[in-house]
């Protein structure tokens, strides 16, 4: 076998860890860190002389006229080195150069045939340690390259099945970023050999993300959108459970946010809620309801207020109406709105008097504020 072969063995090995490696930590991991994990963990050791000792000799018995001799060469002990022994390297004497280590020493035989004979042989014992030292410099460096560009492939083909969230959330301006968990203690890796475990590069940490006014705007009109198809068909819908409305907007929205590996997607948080999920939490919470009074209104907004945290700064609030005097209900939603304990004002009304924007202090914070977006559709069907 040869070192070569080791090399080529230790990346096919290498590949197949990381492919089974789950798709968020991939996007994660910096790329040349995790090479560097790889390298060190796999990496095999120069042939070094160990110049504070000399070469030693063994002399054999005599036979016929010829003086065996075991040449003992001083290295430097390093982890792997017998690897690095007992491995071929690309380039070689046809007639062979046997090694092997015994302790801290590369030992080989040969026979004295005339005054040169040591001195040849020195000579061709150091040309085997250098074409296996250039063979291992190869190799260390293809499992950096190698490894690097495997990951950063990777990452791209991730990012690549995933274009189509990519572009939409650039059209909304999300700012989206991948979480990273707190890093693992770096490892000073110039100390290997008193290492006894290498530490794997952990996932860096993440800026929080925020939406504003703007991005909020932006996702409502999806859901706005989503809701109006309702109305056009109010029998159809109006039959159905609050859950199964929500169902199909989530589906909606899903199709056009699509689940992305490190979690952005428009998931279920409860029996009739919604909620945007990126990498770093839960930043806006969606309630679909059905008209059934004041009370059950101020409800609402309660169980809206139980699934914000002090980091989210929106909510939305959707509720369908399948009875008649659809105004008047809208104006009664307003109404009930008032009545919140939380209530600080109305921002916007205009036109359209079945959407409007409310400011309520946050329950556990008064100084925090919180806009609730408040969404109602005729449901009804006569």
């Amino acid at each position: 076998m040869s070192i070569s072969e080791y090399f080529n063995e230790a990346i096919t090995r290498i590949k197949k860890e990381i492919s089974e490696s789950s798709e968020e930590y991939l996007l994660r991991v910096n790329a040349t860190e995790l090479a560097e994990y790889y390298a060190q963990k796999y990496c095999l050791p120069l042939i070094e002389r160990d110049e504070t000792r000399k070469i030693n000799l063994k002399k054999g018995k005599s036979s016929y006229g010829r003086v065996p001799l075991r040449v003992f060469y001083p290295v430097v002990s390093k982890q792997n080195l017998e690897t690095v022994i007992r491995r071929s390297s690309s380039t070689y004497f046809m007639t062979g150069f046997p090694l092997q280590l015994q302790g801290d020493w590369l030992v080989t035989d040969t026979e004295m045939h005339d005054e040169n004979s040591l001195k040849r042989l020195i000579e061709n014992l150091e040309k085997v340690i250098g074409w296996k030292n250039n063979d291992v410099r190869a190799g260390n460096e293809s499992i950096r390259n190698s490894i690097k560009t495997y990951v950063e492939s990777k990452q791209e083909i991730l990012k690549q099945e995933y274009k189509k969230l990519g572009s939409i959330i650039e059209k909304v301006s999300i700012p989206l970023e991948i979480k990273r968990e707190e890093p693992l203690p770096i490892v000073d890796f110039s100390v290997k050999e008193e290492l006894k475990t290498l530490i794997k590069p952990s996932p860096k940490k993440s800026k929080e993300l925020v939406l504003d006014d703007t991005k909020v705007t932006t996702l409502i009109d999806y859901i706005r959108n989503s809701c109006l198809s309702f109305e056009k068909t109010p029998i159809v819908f109006a039959k159905l459970e609050e859950e199964d409305l929500r169902n199909i907007i989530l589906g909606n929205l899903n199709a056009i946010f699509s689940g992305e590996a490190t979690g952005e997607t428009f998931s279920k948080l409860g029996k009739t809620d919604i909620y945007l999920k990126i990498s770093e939490g839960n930043i806006l919470i969606i309630e679909c309801k059905y008209w059934d009074g004041k009370e059950k209104y101020i409800d609402g907004i309660d169980q809206l207020f139980r699934y914000l945290t002090w980091r989210e700064n929106y909510g939305v609030l959707v509720t369908f109406v399948t009875k008649e005097s659809f105004t008047n209900i809208a104006q009664k939603a307003k109404e009930a709105t008032h009545k919140h304990g939380t209530f600080i004002n109305i921002l916007t009304s205009g036109q359209n008097t079945s959407e409007f924007i409310t400011v309520h202090r946050f329950p556990e914070d008064a100084e925090k504020k919180v806009k609730i977006y408040h969404l109602l559709f005729n449901l009804f069907a006569g």
